[in-house]
């Protein structure tokens, strides 16, 4: 995760003085030289705070190492043998830990943990992001799902997690779900909008969610029926979607919401009982 650094050339928010007829900067000094002062025009960033000529490699390079390591644990977690186990919450939630501090850190260094305040109404606005995508989900369910290969792909995801009601599994849904969406909307995706610029830095932020989850391609297949692409186009889509209410509100209040509860909704009440 890169801080965003400001740019002289990019144009200017703040004027200070009044310029020579004929053009020159008079006595001005350089605006590198004036702390304090605004002088680049970029739009805002993910988290509302203004999006400054930022490196890209770190920024590249913090990704890939977040979706690294997080692919990684999904290749753990969804391994036959932790099938309905808590080491599937304790091992993303151990991950996600660690990140959520370090993204913390990176929103406190750049001025931007304003982002994280909630406010009146994400709550509720959230809630009904989170029912919008869960309905999406059973009408999937009922249409593209509905008979092989999809409906095997299903059992064998909802196989995986195990017995959904035990009392560990709501709780440690809602907070992995709200570290997850920390730490890749707030962290990755800010830092990418700062280098790459709104639209890219959403979009790479939104595959590299995706790719995070490709182990699960092959240990949630069924026999049968070949790699199993179900998480993987769930994170595509619930990311792109939670990636965009970030870029457009400027904070996390109702992604975090939208996604903890999504997440919890297919959990708890899970689509396989549709239809």
């Amino acid at each position: 995760m890169t801080e965003g650094r400001s740019s002289d050339d990019e144009g200017t928010v703040l004027q200070v003085g009044s310029a020579p007829e004929d053009g020159s900067h008079g006595d001005r000094p350089p605006a590198d030289s004036m702390p304090g002062m605004v002088f680049d025009a970029a739009p805002p960033s993910s988290t509302g705070r203004p999006a400054t000529s930022a490196p890209i490699v770190p920024a590249l390079l913090a990704t890939a190492a977040v979706t690294a390591a997080a692919a990684a644990t999904a290749a753990f977690a969804w391994r036959l043998e932790h099938a309905g186990q808590p080491m599937q919450w304790v091992s993303f939630g151990g991950l996600y830990a660690v990140f959520l501090v370090m993204t913390v850190v990176y929103l406190a260094k750049t001025s931007r943990l304003d982002a994280l305040k909630p406010r009146g109404g994400d709550l509720s606005f959230g809630a009904l992001v989170a029912v919008g995508t869960y309905l999406v989900a059973v009408v999937l369910r009922t249409t593209v799902l509905d008979g092989a290969p999809g409906l095997s792909w299903l059992i064998r995801t909802y196989a995986q997690l195990g017995e959904l009601r035990e009392i560990y599994v709501g709780p440690s849904v809602l907070l992995v779900a709200a570290a997850t969406e920390i730490v890749w909307r707030g962290g990755i995706q800010t830092a990418l909008v700062d280098a790459l610029g709104p639209t890219r830095g959403w979009q790479v932020a939104t595959v590299a969610f995706a790719a995070a989850q490709a182990p699960s391609l092959w240990l949630l297949s069924a026999v049968g029926t070949g790699p199993n692409p179900l998480l993987v186009a769930l994170a595509l889509g619930g990311g792109g979607v939670w990636g965009l209410i970030a870029l457009k509100t400027q904070r996390l209040g109702i992604s975090v919401a939208a996604h903890a509860l999504f997440v919890w909704a297919v959990t708890q009440y899970p689509v396989t009982l549709i239809g």
